[in-house]
């Protein structure tokens, strides 16, 4: 079997990590549509979420799309 994307280095990173690397907030990862898999990992009894930098990519792409909409909406609504 080939080597998965959660096991290969610098193909996913901590939520925070992820979020500052892509300019994202948490809530925006963790209410995204479709949401983003995230995987729980440990360090010392603290558990935190590990996430794909293809897929904070990905959601990126999609928000800025959205506005990009959004904005082109609204300067139809103001014509």
């Amino acid at each position: 079997g080939g080597t998965s994307a959660w096991n290969t280095a610098g193909q996913t990173a901590s939520l925070s990590r992820a979020c500052a690397q892509y300019g994202l907030t948490e809530h925006q990862v963790t209410s995204a549509d479709p949401p983003i898999p995230c995987q729980w990992r440990s360090c010392h009894g603290n558990p935190y979420a590990v996430v794909k930098l293809s897929d904070m990519a990905a959601l990126k792409r999609r928000i800025a799309a959205k506005a990009e909409e959004d904005k082109k909406a609204d300067l139809i609504a103001e014509l």
